[in-house]
Protein backbone atom coordinates (compact mmCIF):
# COMPACT_ATOMS: atom_id res chain seq x y z
CA UNK A 1 0.00 0.00 0.00
CA UNK A 2 1.61 3.65 -1.16
CA UNK A 3 0.96 5.78 1.87
CA UNK A 4 2.41 9.17 2.27
CA UNK A 5 5.37 8.53 4.13
CA UNK A 6 6.25 5.93 1.36
CA UNK A 7 5.48 8.42 -1.26
CA UNK A 8 8.19 10.87 0.29
CA UNK A 9 10.98 8.57 1.09
CA UNK A 10 10.59 7.35 -2.90
CA UNK A 11 10.52 10.96 -3.69
CA UNK A 12 13.72 11.83 -1.91
CA UNK A 13 15.85 9.30 -3.57
CA UNK A 14 14.93 6.19 -1.22
CA UNK A 15 16.36 8.04 1.74
CA UNK A 16 13.89 8.28 4.34
CA UNK A 17 12.43 11.76 5.48
CA UNK A 18 10.69 13.24 8.58
CA UNK A 19 7.75 15.32 7.55
CA UNK A 20 5.15 16.60 10.06
CA UNK A 21 1.52 15.09 9.30
CA UNK A 22 -0.95 16.70 7.78
CA UNK A 23 -4.33 17.05 9.12
CA UNK A 24 -7.28 15.12 7.25
CA UNK A 25 -9.20 17.12 5.19
CA UNK A 26 -12.49 15.64 2.97
CA UNK A 27 -10.54 16.19 -0.40
CA UNK A 28 -7.20 15.59 -0.55
CA UNK A 29 -4.81 18.45 -2.08
CA UNK A 30 -2.63 16.31 -3.53
CA UNK A 31 0.65 15.72 -2.77
CA UNK A 32 2.19 18.44 -4.67
CA UNK A 33 0.76 22.47 -4.81
CA UNK A 34 -2.89 21.36 -5.64
CA UNK A 35 -5.55 18.62 -7.23
CA UNK A 36 -8.39 18.57 -9.66
CA UNK A 37 -11.77 16.94 -8.76
CA UNK A 38 -14.28 16.36 -11.91
CA UNK A 39 -17.72 15.98 -11.27
CA UNK A 40 -20.10 14.55 -13.63
CA UNK A 41 -23.67 12.93 -13.91
CA UNK A 42 -24.88 11.05 -16.35
CA UNK A 43 -21.59 11.37 -18.38
CA UNK A 44 -21.28 15.27 -18.33
CA UNK A 45 -18.66 16.91 -16.35
CA UNK A 46 -20.93 19.66 -14.32
CA UNK A 47 -18.00 21.08 -12.39
CA UNK A 48 -14.36 20.76 -11.62
CA UNK A 49 -12.87 21.48 -7.82
CA UNK A 50 -9.40 22.86 -7.09
CA UNK A 51 -7.70 21.93 -4.09
CA UNK A 52 -4.79 23.68 -2.88
CA UNK A 53 -2.34 22.78 -0.70
CA UNK A 54 -0.22 25.87 -0.79
CA UNK A 55 -0.28 29.10 -2.06
CA UNK A 56 0.06 29.68 -5.93
CA UNK A 57 -1.38 30.84 -8.93
CA UNK A 58 -3.58 33.45 -7.34
CA UNK A 59 -5.06 30.67 -5.15
CA UNK A 60 -4.93 30.51 -1.37
CA UNK A 61 -3.89 27.10 0.61
CA UNK A 62 -6.66 24.68 2.10
CA UNK A 63 -9.22 25.87 -0.01
CA UNK A 64 -11.87 24.16 -2.70
CA UNK A 65 -12.30 26.46 -5.53
CA UNK A 66 -15.61 25.04 -7.15
CA UNK A 67 -16.09 25.61 -10.58
CA UNK A 68 -19.65 24.99 -11.90
CA UNK A 69 -20.91 24.64 -14.89
CA UNK A 70 -24.22 22.97 -13.41
CA UNK A 71 -26.36 21.85 -10.36
CA UNK A 72 -25.84 18.36 -8.89
CA UNK A 73 -29.39 16.71 -9.28
CA UNK A 74 -30.43 14.82 -6.09
CA UNK A 75 -31.60 11.92 -8.40
CA UNK A 76 -28.80 11.03 -10.70
CA UNK A 77 -25.80 9.35 -9.78
CA UNK A 78 -22.69 11.69 -9.57
CA UNK A 79 -18.90 10.82 -10.39
CA UNK A 80 -15.90 12.53 -8.91
CA UNK A 81 -12.88 11.82 -10.67
CA UNK A 82 -9.34 12.91 -9.22
CA UNK A 83 -7.22 14.06 -11.11
CA UNK A 84 -2.69 14.19 -10.57
CA UNK A 85 -1.12 16.46 -8.17
CA UNK A 86 -0.10 19.71 -10.35
CA UNK A 87 2.53 22.48 -9.15
CA UNK A 88 2.44 25.96 -9.56
CA UNK A 89 5.50 26.16 -11.50
CA UNK A 90 2.57 24.62 -13.79
CA UNK A 91 -0.89 26.08 -12.54
CA UNK A 92 -4.27 25.18 -13.91
CA UNK A 93 -5.99 25.74 -16.87
CA UNK A 94 -9.21 25.58 -18.46
CA UNK A 95 -10.92 25.37 -15.23
CA UNK A 96 -13.94 28.17 -16.17
CA UNK A 97 -15.65 30.67 -14.12
CA UNK A 98 -15.18 30.24 -10.45
CA UNK A 99 -18.46 29.79 -8.51
CA UNK A 100 -17.63 29.38 -4.99
CA UNK A 101 -15.10 28.90 -2.67
CA UNK A 102 -14.89 26.84 0.75
CA UNK A 103 -12.43 26.14 3.15
CA UNK A 104 -10.59 22.43 3.12
CA UNK A 105 -11.57 21.51 6.95
CA UNK A 106 -9.85 19.53 9.22
CA UNK A 107 -13.00 18.91 11.65
CA UNK A 108 -14.42 15.99 11.70
CA UNK A 109 -17.67 15.52 13.70
CA UNK A 110 -19.50 12.37 14.84
CA UNK A 111 -23.25 12.35 14.66
CA UNK A 112 -26.28 10.69 13.05
CA UNK A 113 -27.27 10.70 9.15
CA UNK A 114 -30.51 10.09 7.75
CA UNK A 115 -32.16 10.84 4.70
CA UNK A 116 -31.53 10.52 0.81
CA UNK A 117 -27.83 11.49 0.36
CA UNK A 118 -25.20 10.94 -2.69
CA UNK A 119 -23.48 7.98 -1.18
CA UNK A 120 -21.02 5.32 -1.94
CA UNK A 121 -20.40 2.53 -0.03
CA UNK A 122 -17.08 0.00 -0.85
CA UNK A 123 -15.43 -2.59 1.15
CA UNK A 124 -14.69 -1.08 4.72
CA UNK A 125 -15.34 1.97 3.37
CA UNK A 126 -18.79 5.12 3.56
CA UNK A 127 -18.53 7.56 1.85
CA UNK A 128 -21.43 10.04 1.13
CA UNK A 129 -22.29 13.74 -0.39
CA UNK A 130 -25.32 15.66 1.16
CA UNK A 131 -25.36 18.53 -1.88
CA UNK A 132 -27.69 21.55 -0.56
CA UNK A 133 -26.27 24.00 -2.62
CA UNK A 134 -28.42 26.01 -4.61
CA UNK A 135 -27.47 28.83 -7.59
CA UNK A 136 -29.64 31.87 -7.95
CA UNK A 137 -28.57 34.31 -10.34
CA UNK A 138 -24.89 33.06 -10.34
CA UNK A 139 -24.72 33.34 -6.73
CA UNK A 140 -24.31 29.96 -4.97
CA UNK A 141 -25.36 29.27 -1.70
CA UNK A 142 -26.39 26.56 0.93
CA UNK A 143 -23.83 24.09 2.33
CA UNK A 144 -22.26 20.69 1.07
CA UNK A 145 -22.01 17.63 4.00
CA UNK A 146 -19.50 15.14 3.52
CA UNK A 147 -19.88 11.76 5.33
CA UNK A 148 -17.36 8.87 5.87
CA UNK A 149 -17.07 6.23 8.44
CA UNK A 150 -13.97 7.12 10.01
CA UNK A 151 -12.81 10.87 11.45
CA UNK A 152 -9.49 10.55 9.14
CA UNK A 153 -8.38 10.68 5.61
CA UNK A 154 -9.64 11.38 2.74
CA UNK A 155 -12.94 10.50 0.91
CA UNK A 156 -11.58 10.80 -2.37
CA UNK A 157 -7.90 11.23 -3.51
CA UNK A 158 -5.61 11.43 -6.68
CA UNK A 159 -6.54 9.48 -9.48
CA UNK A 160 -9.60 7.95 -7.46
CA UNK A 161 -12.88 7.61 -9.30
CA UNK A 162 -15.88 7.02 -7.10
CA UNK A 163 -19.78 7.01 -7.69
CA UNK A 164 -22.22 8.19 -5.39
CA UNK A 165 -25.37 6.79 -5.80
CA UNK A 166 -28.86 8.57 -4.14
CA UNK A 167 -30.12 6.20 -1.43
CA UNK A 168 -31.73 6.81 1.61
CA UNK A 169 -29.11 6.11 4.51
CA UNK A 170 -29.48 6.73 7.92
CA UNK A 171 -26.87 5.87 11.30
CA UNK A 172 -23.43 7.17 12.76
CA UNK A 173 -20.77 8.55 10.87
CA UNK A 174 -18.15 11.28 10.80
CA UNK A 175 -19.14 14.68 9.09
CA UNK A 176 -17.63 17.58 7.78
CA UNK A 177 -20.56 21.42 6.98
CA UNK A 178 -18.76 22.93 4.57
CA UNK A 179 -20.57 26.70 3.51
CA UNK A 180 -18.87 29.23 0.67
CA UNK A 181 -16.14 31.46 2.15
Amino acid sequence: MLTRRSLLTAMAGGSAMLVAPRARAQLDSGTDNYLIYTLAQSGIQIGQILVTLTDGGGYANNREYWFMTGDVSSRQPVTITGGTSGSWADPPTGLGTLSFTMANTTSWSRGTRSGVMHTYTGVGEYEAMHWQMVETSGVWTGSITWWQSTATGYLFGAGVARTLSPISTSGTAYYIVNTPL
